[in-house]
C-alpha cells in the first residue's frame, strides 16, 4: 500500500451549529457566525414531482414567491429574495442585514402560506416561460441532455432545468396553489447563518412557520435515480452550425453518505479537471490548444452521484480533442495521482474548506447541501476531515473507476466539420 501524503494541516474555524425541530416537523438549523451584520436564511422543500405538469407548476410556484407583498416589502428594505428549483428541491434563499428579523419572518410566513394572487400567479407564469424558452435554447443545455439521454437510455425528469415553456404556459393559479398545498414541512430544511442571537431568533421562525401545518398525508417513497444504460458510446449527436463541439463523459460515483470516497471523489475530480492547473485542463488546453474550455466536476442525481467531464472544442479538431481527452482520462485511471498532486489537492481543498465555512454565504449552502443530501450538519466537519486523512490509494481506487471505457461518451456539435468523428464509434 502506498503511504498516506503527510495529513493537510486542518484548523477549522469554531462552527456551532444548533437543530430544533419545529412542532410542524420542519428541521430548524441555525450557526451563529459574526464576520458581517447579515443573516443568511435558506429554505429547502423536497418536492414530490412526478410529471412535466407537475414540474412545470412548481417552476412557476417558484417565479411567482418574489411578487409576494411580504418578499417586496423585504426586498424594499433592503433584503433579498432568490427562488429555484433544483431537481426535487424549491430552493428558497433569504439574504438581509441583521436588524431585518421582522420582515425577513414575515417573508417567510407569506411563502410557506403561499399569499398570492391570481395576477402574482400570472406574472410568475410570464416568467418561469421566458426562463424556459431561454434555457432551452442554450447549447450547454442540449449537449446536458443529450448526454443523460445517452447515460440513463431516457431523460429523467429529475435532470431538467427547467419543465418545458408549452408545459409551463398551461400552469392555472389553481395548479400553483396545488403545487404549494404538496410542499410539506416534514421534508423542509430552515437554514439561517450570520450575526444572530439564537434564542431569539428561533422564536421568531417558529412563530412564522407556525402558518404551515403538518399532514396526515403519509410520507411518499422517495424517488431514486435511474441505473445507467447498458450501452456507454460514444456517442455522436449531429448539431449542424455550432460554433463548438462538446466532448461529454459520465460514470457513477459513490454515494456521499460513503465519506471516504465521496471525499476521494472530489480530490479526483479537482486533479482531472477542476481547477486551471488540472490535467484535462493543462493538456488539451495548453499544451495542445484543443479547448476552450474544459471541467469535471461531480453532480447529484438524487441519491447517487456522478462524474461529468467536459472539454468545448473546435469543431474541426473534435477527434483529435477525444483522443487527447482519452488518453489524460486513460493514464490517470491506470496510474492515479502523483504524491505531489495529491499533496497539493488535498490542501487546496481543505484550505477551501476552511476558507468557505468561515464565511456567511458558504457555510450557509454547505450545511443545507449536507441536509438535503442526508448527511446532516456534521458534514462541515466531517468532509474536510475525509479529505485530509486521504492517501494516493483512496484516489487511485476511484481514477479506476473512471476508465473512459467504463464512462458513458457523447459528441455533440457540427460534426460534418471534422470527418474522423465518425470513426470515433
Amino acid at each position: 500500500m502506498t503511504p498516506p501524503a503527510p495529513a493537510a494541516e486542518l484548523t477549522l474555524p469554531p462552527i456551532d451549529v444548533i437543530s430544533v425541530p419545529h412542532r410542524n416537523g420542519a428541521n430548524l438549523v441555525l450557526s451563529p457566525l459574526r464576520t458581517v451584520p447579515l443573516l443568511q436564511a435558506h429554505l429547502a422543500v423536497e418536492t414530490p414531482l412526478r410529471t412535466a405538469a407537475e414540474m412545470a407548476a412548481m417552476d412557476v410556484l417558484a417565479a411567482t414567491v418574489p411578487t409576494l407583498h411580504a418578499c417586496t416589502a423585504f426586498e424594499a428594505v433592503g433584503g433579498q429574495v432568490a427562488v429555484t428549483r433544483r431537481q426535487q428541491w424549491l430552493m428558497i434563499s433569504l439574504t438581509c442585514v441583521n436588524q431585518q428579523v421582522g420582515p425577513l419572518a414575515d417573508a417567510l410566513a407569506a411563502i410557506v402560506c403561499l399569499q398570492a394572487s391570481d395576477r402574482m400567479v400570472d406574472q410568475g407564469r410570464t416568467k418561469a416561460a421566458q426562463q424556459a424558452t431561454l434555457v432551452s435554447s442554450v447549447p450547454a443545455v442540449a449537449s446536458a441532455r443529450r448526454l443523460w439521454e445517452a447515460y440513463y437510455g431516457r431523460i429523467p425528469l429529475y435532470v431538467e432545468p427547467t419543465a418545458p415553456a408549452h408545459h409551463v404556459e398551461q400552469v392555472t393559479a389553481d395548479d400553483v396553489r396545488h403545487a404549494h398545498r404538496t410542499l410539506r414541512p416534514e421534508q423542509a430544511h430552515l437554514v439561517v447563518v450570520g450575526d444572530l442571537d439564537p434564542e431569539p431568533l428561533l422564536s421568531r421562525l417558529e412563530n412564522a412557520l407556525a402558518c404551515w401545518p403538518s399532514t396526515p398525508a403519509p410520507r411518499q417513497e422517495k424517488t431514486t435515480a435511474m441505473p445507467p444504460a447498458a450501452d456507454r458510446g460514444p456517442h455522436l449527436r449531429h448539431r449542424p452550425g455550432w460554433s463548438q463541439t462538446h466532448l461529454r463523459l459520465a460514470a457513477p460515483c459513490s454515494t456521499r453518505q460513503d465519506l471516504p470516497r465521496f471525499a476521494a471523489a472530489q480530490v479526483a475530480s479537482l486533479l482531472l479537471g477542476g481547477n486551471f492547473s488540472s490535467r484535462i485542463n493543462t493538456d488539451l488546453r495548453e499544451r495542445h490548444g484543443l479547448a476552450y474550455r474544459t471541467s469535471a466536476a461531480l453532480t447529484d442525481h438524487l441519491d447517487s452521484d456522478v462524474i461529468v467531464i467536459e472539454a468545448d472544442v473546435a469543431p474541426n479538431n473534435a477527434a483529435g480533442a477525444w483522443h487527447r481527452l482519452n488518453n489524460v482520462l486513460e493514464d490517470f485511471a491506470e496510474n492515479g495521482p502523483t504524491g505531489e498532486e495529491l499533496r497539493t489537492a488535498v490542501r487546496h481543498t481543505v484550505g477551501k474548506y476552511t476558507l468557505g465555512l468561515g464565511e456567511q454565504t458558504t457555510r450557509a449552502a454547505c450545511l443545507m447541501s449536507y441536509l438535503t443530501s442526508g448527511l446532516g450538519p456534521s458534514g462541515v466537519t466531517d468532509i474536510p476531515r475525509a479529505i485530509a486523512a486521504l492517501t494516493q490509494d483512496d484516489v487511485r481506487d476511484i481514477a479506476h473507476r473512471w476508465h473512459p471505457t467504463r464512462m458513458h461518451s457523447l459528441l455533440c456539435g457540427d460534426l460534418t466539420a471534422d470527418p474522423d468523428t465518425a470513426d470515433l464509434t
